[in-house]
This record gives C-alpha cells, sequence and structure tokens, in this order.
C-alpha cells in the first residue's frame, strides 16, 4: 500500500487542544484478495486534526465510496457502495514505555512533521465491507462438479443424482 503523508507542522506550535482542518482527495489503490475487492476508491472527505499531550487525534469524515467486490458465490465482480460514519485515529508523537511494533498504535512521522492517513482509510475500507458480498439476492453461485456460473445457464452436473448419497431423495421434496 502507497502512503498518503499529511503535514502536522502547524499543530506542533499550536496550543493544547490546537486544530487543523484539511479537504481530503485522493484515489487509493484497494487490493484485498482475502475480501474480493480490488480498484481504486475515489477518497473524498475532511480530516480535522487536533494536538494532544503526546499524540495527534485526527478526526475523518469521508464521503461514501465505490468499490468493485467479488460474489462470494459466483464470483462475479459487481459494485458495491460504502458508507463510513465519522471514525478517529490517534497519531502517537513519542513511543509509549509499553510501545510494540505489532501494537494497534500508530506513530507520526516527526522526521517529516507527518501522519500517514492511508493506513486508517484502508482499514476502515475493510471494516465496512460485507465478508460474504452477494451479487444477487437469488444468485445460485456455481456448479460444485464443473465450475459452471448457474446463473448464466444450468450445467448437466445438477441433473445427476448420486445414487450413494443416500440425501438425493431429497432433491424430490422440492
Amino acid at each position: 500500500m502507497h502512503k498518503w503523508p499529511i503535514k502536522i507542522s502547524s499543530l506542533f506550535n499550536a496550543p493544547l487542544g490546537g486544530k487543523s482542518s484539511l479537504k481530503l482527495s485522493q484515489d487509493i489503490d484497494i487490493f484485498e484478495e482475502d475480501f474480493g475487492v480490488k480498484g481504486l476508491a475515489q477518497i473524498k472527505g475532511d480530516l480535522d486534526m487536533f494536538k494532544m499531550e503526546e499524540s495527534v487525534a485526527a478526526i475523518f469524515r469521508i464521503a461514501p465510496i465505490k468499490l468493485d467486490v467479488s460474489c462470494c458465490k459466483c464470483l462475479n465482480e459487481f459494485p458495491v457502495e460504502i458508507e463510513f460514519p465519522e471514525f478517529e485515529r490517534v497519531f502517537l508523537l513519542s513511543k509509549p514505555k509499553s510501545y510494540e511494533k505489532n501494537d494497534d498504535s500508530i506513530m507520526a512521522d516527526l522526521k517529516n512533521c507527518e501522519i500517514d492517513v492511508a493506513q486508517p482509510i484502508y482499514q476502515e475500507i475493510l471494516l465496512h465491507l460485507s465478508p460474504n458480498p452477494v451479487c444477487l439476492t437469488g444468485c445460485k453461485g456455481l456448479c460444485s462438479k464443473c465450475g459452471q456460473n448457474l446463473n448464466d445457464s444450468t450445467c448437466k452436473c445438477s441433473k445427476i443424482v448420486n445414487p450413494e448419497n443416500p440425501f438425493s431423495t431429497l432433491k424430490n421434496l422440492f
């Protein structure tokens, strides 16, 4: 994932609780194989940053975005719109005594006087995606034998009843 650095130098001389605001507008390349998501997300919104004692609190207000996701049943791609509630992240200005690398804390880059907002936005996108997106309410999925998309057409495999399967007679009930 690429970075999206935001300068925070204006907050260093500000009093405690000082505020800096800006408009966000950038495309983030999303590729998350586990969620079946890929493509560009056009991120637009507002960012308010507040100086705290040992951190910068960032409040994000992101406009809804559209992404293409893969249906978990038939694997066809389809567009979804993701809406975000307002969310906040805290960027630490110094490492706490109990800081661990795998901690969820986000460090500010003091050398360049910036915070990287790409990761928190990316996390919010993943949090608001359905873990099992389905293209249609009645999606039939793929044939488990030949892989035919059953939404497009039926296959010969679905007509064959396995005589060794004791549950195969249940198909006649419906």
